[in-house]
């Protein structure tokens, strides 16, 4: 998450965007079979939680899209953060 939230400081730094396309893959969970990134539940609704924030934060409006997950987990993992998200 230090990375993600360096990459996204930089970004914000160096141009303020009109809207965000969010692409918020599950393939990067602990047990998925192509992503191999071994990255918790937790940790994934962190993740939307942190780029979220910044773009709240900054007034900018986002889109999250669903992509990547090869595993029933991955429905579970979208569904508690997107309800974590809306609290």
């Amino acid at each position: 998450m230090v990375e993600l939230e360096k990459g996204l400081k930089k970004a914000f730094e160096s141009t303020t965007p009109d809207f965000i396309i969010y692409n918020a893959g599950t393939d990067i969970l602990d047990n998925d079979p192509l992503g191999q990134m071994k990255v918790s539940a937790a940790g994934v609704c962190k993740r939307d939680e942190l780029v979220f924030r910044y773009a709240i934060e900054r007034k900018v409006p986002i889109t999250m899209l669903l992509s990547g997950g090869y595993t029933y987990q991955s429905s579970e993992v979208i569904t508690q953060s997107i309800s974590n998200l809306h609290l």
